[in-house]
């Protein structure tokens, strides 16, 4: 159902059309999955035996209010800093 969708299209073509030099181009709706662990909680940890490689997923409806904060925490662990919390409950491995 894309009637929420074409909503907030609409009114964004609405606001941007005041500033865009050409035409607006049209939309093209689609669903995507939101991906959901069996405990609710996302992934956030290295991935196992790879040194440069970190998963951050799993956070269901919530992906886009939580990817600036889980974008800083993983840059944390990146550049070896301590995030601040335990991150034990976000462990690729605690299945």
């Amino acid at each position: 159902d894309y009637r929420r969708a074409q909503i907030l299209w609409r009114k964004g073509r609405e606001v941007l059309r005041e500033t865009a030099t050409g035409d607006m181009p049209e939309m093209n709706f689609w669903m995507g999955r939101r991906p959901t662990l069996p405990d609710y909680r996302p992934v956030i940890d290295r991935a196992p035996g790879l040194e440069n490689c970190w998963f951050a997923f799993g956070h269901q409806h919530l992906g886009m209010s939580l990817a600036a904060r889980t974008g800083e925490v993983v840059l944390d662990l990146l550049e070896g800093r301590d995030p601040g919390f335990d991150l034990r409950p976000f462990r690729a491995d605690r299945f």
